[in-house]
């Protein structure tokens, strides 16, 4: 485990950090020079423990459960390796590590010859696929694919993946009339056509529909092309009002289904399903001059059956002002503690529990700093489409739940962020996140903080799974626990069984 020393280090690391909706990495030219974050005050946490400690972890997080026939393991899994080989030979050879983020949930894919897989969904139209959902739980390395994206007028997303038109948080799913829906954070094309990138036109990303394809290639294998269509909102179209109303990740309120063994979407009394997404509320002109997305934080808003439309009103989902002391929480915060960038909550997914209450486990401030594992909640009764109450600490500030479970210390790792509370098959509960290991980190690169744009590629994110549970304060708050099989608890450092 992480000495005292160390610990103490990575627990006073700023939340306060740039989303990555703001393109700070690729914006005036800041990724080209050094900073104070470069000159990495943290090596002690890379120093903490030994090579041989830390490939006894990864060899655990990486295997595949010993018997298959027997239960699965509550254990933390890593289920991509972020390495080339790991993947289709397709992937630009600008990406040196093969970026797994912002997982989504367990989603089944029923292909024209009636087999049906099971897909985990990631950022930049990058999936990992399996024959059952048990596959996954059960551990091991499974390779990174790719599904093609085209613009409307047949224009075919390409390039690396950071700073190119890959759309991000792409979920899946079928509407009322059967069709195959994709749902993705995809920018607008420019009036001279092409490509948009990151770098220039970032600002008009907002939530978009595609339909989706599968082309047999060979007999039994489909390549999946998503046709995207155009914003599900009618206020995204933001090429002439700069970054409001910019927006990337969504997803649908689902419910664990007992009969399916896995999430479902809901459909609400009028027929309609309910969609959670973020986007800035309030843009303003850094040191520099420029507009940057200031405010963002997440909403919910209902969606047609046919998956294509947003309709009806939006309401805030998640407050970043902390009913106690009247300010935007600290973990939103944005930049450094010497520059002000704004606020930021994203990701925020929603887990229908067994007890009728619903959790929202989300990430603030910035991606490449601590970013973190927060929650806010609604009780038992309550409308779905509410703002969620926000789990704090004695001070009024979000609780982290990647430091007080644990999992910061275990993974040693960085960025950690994007949970997906999900139920398995046999009913117990697990959360995905995506993660930097330490000792992966390219030398001279930050732990927190910005990298270079030559280092960023070396940033690999990749998807872990971790069994937990839930559990209530005295406050009636829901908490995030690590939830271990007792033979693995030595190896993560954990005491008996306190979790």
């Amino acid at each position: 485990t992480l000495t005292t020393l160390a610990l103490a280090l990575l627990l006073s690391v700023s939340s306060h950090a740039a989303t990555r909706s703001c393109s700070a990495l690729f914006t005036q030219n800041r990724v080209q020079k050094k900073s104070i974050e470069q000159t990495n005050p943290f090596e002690a946490v890379k120093l903490s423990r030994s090579s041989n400690d830390i490939k006894r972890l990864r060899k655990n997080m990486f295997a595949k459960d010993a018997d298959p026939s027997a239960p699965v393991e509550r254990r933390i899994k890593i289920l991509v390796s972020g390495q080339r080989k790991d993947a289709v030979s397709t992937m630009d050879p600008a990406d040196k590590k093969i970026d797994f983020a912002d997982p989504s949930l367990t989603m089944p894919i029923t292909y024209p010859n009636g087999v049906t897989k099971y897909r985990i969904n990631a950022s930049g139209l990058r999936y990992i696929e399996a024959n059952h959902p048990d596959d996954f739980l059960r551990g091991g390395v499974f390779k990174v694919q790719r599904s093609r994206g085209f613009y409307p007028d047949g224009t075919e997303m390409r390039g690396a993946y950071h700073n190119e038109a890959w759309s991000w948080d792409v979920v899946t799913y079928r509407n009322a009339n059967g069709e195959l829906i994709a749902l993705g954070g995809t920018m607008e094309q420019p009036a001279e056509g092409g490509l948009p990138t990151v770098a220039k036109h970032n600002a008009t990303r907002s939530r978009w529909y595609g339909l989706v394809k599968h082309v047999e290639i060979e007999p039994g294998v489909y390549e999946e092309q998503i046709h995207w269509q155009g914003p599900v909102h009618d206020f995204n179209r933001t090429s002439n009002v700069g970054w409001e109303f910019h927006g990337y990740g969504g997803t649908l309120l689902t419910k664990w289904n007992s009969k399916s063994k896995i999430h479902e979407p809901v459909r609400l009394k009028n027929g309609n399903f309910l969609l959670f997404y973020e986007r800035v509320t309030k843009q303003k002109k850094n040191k520099d001059g420029v507009l940057v997305p200031y405010i963002t934080t997440m909403f919910s808003r209902e969606m047609d059956p046919t998956l294509t439309t947003a309709v009806g009103p939006e309401t805030v989902a998640t407050d970043i002002i902390s009913p106690v002391t009247g300010t935007y929480f600290a973990a939103t915060k944005r930049g450094t503690e010497k520059q002000d960038e704004g606020y930021l909550a994203e990701g925020g997914n929603v887990f229908s529990s067994d007890s009728g209450e619903y959790l929202k486990a989300f990430s603030g401030n910035d991606y490449v700093r601590t970013y973190g594992i927060y929650l806010d909640f609604l009780p038992k009764g309550s409308n779905p489409s509410s703002t969620f109450k926000p789990v704090v600490d004695e001070k009024g500030e979000l609780i982290d739940f990647a430091t007080s479970s644990g999992l910061r210390d275990i993974m040693h790792g960085t960025w950690i962020g994007r949970p997906q509370l999900e139920k398995a098959p046999d009913g117990k509960l697990w959360m995905k996140f995506h993660f930097v290991p330490l000792e992966s980190i390219p030398t001279g690169g930050p732990i927190e903080g910005w990298p270079t744009a030559e280092q960023f590629v070396e940033y690999g994110r990749i998807t872990a799974l971790a069994p937990v549970k839930i559990t209530h304060d005295q406050k009636g708050q829901p908490h995030l626990e690590l939830d271990i099989d007792s033979k693995f608890k030595s190896l993560y450092g954990i005491a008996g069984d306190s979790q």
